[in-house]
């Protein structure tokens, strides 16, 4: 196999993480595929800086499969601030509904600590037959830093997003100056 990559028949897989029991034939055959899925790739964090050019670039580059979502945004407040905006009940019921055509039918009720559940529900102002349910489990929280948990759902009033479904949400807060990444 060494031979055959230093041959440049397949160079179309520079950067990526080969085995020698990968069979190469099979590799070229699923070109396209390995290339749209981002396969036999890792994911390298760097510390920040640079241009937003090339930062956005490098983003867009980390994202490890098309099911994977990253999204980045700079909010004017202090880390611990924007934290407390995804555990604090009351803050949940500000901005979780904004604008939307939906009323809180349950309070949100969230347990923010490791192995902690969190559930809450809204109903459609315009048909009490969708009741969209949320809950999920807390596996990481370190306040002002990070948040990771499961998002569970039974419908969403999402085009496209039919019966129940579960994701894994990743938040990390970062500080720059007097804001938050």
């Amino acid at each position: 196999m060494v031979v055959e990559l230093a041959s440049g028949r397949a160079d179309a897989f520079s950067g990526r993480l080969l085995s020698v029991s990968d069979g190469l034939d099979l590799l070229l055959k699923n070109e396209k595929e390995i290339e749209r899925g981002k396969l036999f790739s890792l994911r390298v964090r760097t510390l920040g800086g640079g241009s937003s050019a090339l930062a956005a670039i490098r983003a867009a580059g980390e994202c490890a499969r098309p099911s994977e979502v990253c999204i980045e945004r700079t909010i004017d407040a202090p880390p611990d601030k924007v934290f407390r905006a995804w555990i604090d009940p009351e803050a949940v019921k500000k901005w979780f509904v904004h604008q939307a055509t939906v009323h809180w039918t349950r309070n949100p009720e969230i347990d923010s600590k490791a192995d902690g559940h969190f559930s809450w529900s809204v109903v459609s102002d315009d048909n009490d037959q969708e009741e969209f349910v949320f809950h999920g489990t807390y596996r990481e929280v370190e306040p002002g830093k990070k948040l990771a948990f499961t998002w569970e759902w039974q419908t969403l009033p999402i085009e496209g997003v039919d019966g129940p479904g579960k994701t894994l949400a990743t938040i990390e807060f970062l500080r720059q100056g007097d804001s938050t990444k």
